[in-house]
């Protein structure tokens, strides 16, 4: 589960920094910061999802086939 923090945060501060970068890049066009930002926005809002499709499901516990005892059959 360390992994999945992990990726998370470091999605999350990537989408940071590249809404810093569109904030001082673009920082005479207000209209072009709302849309970069908008978009991340939407990106980040999709993540969830696929997220949780990743997680490992609970696992269940198989039981060991059971086999027919079997005395005295060598199988040859």
């Amino acid at each position: 589960m360390d992994g999945f923090l992990v990726a998370a945060v470091v999605i999350f501060a990537i989408a940071l920094a590249v809404a810093l970068y569109a904030i001082k890049r673009l920082g005479n066009q207000p209209i072009r910061i709302a849309a970069v930002i908008g978009a991340l926005a939407v990106l980040l809002g999709a993540i969830p999802p696929v997220f949780e499709s990743l997680k490992e499901s609970p696992s269940q516990q198989v039981e060991a086939p059971t086999h027919p005892a079997v005395s005295g059959v060598t199988g040859r």
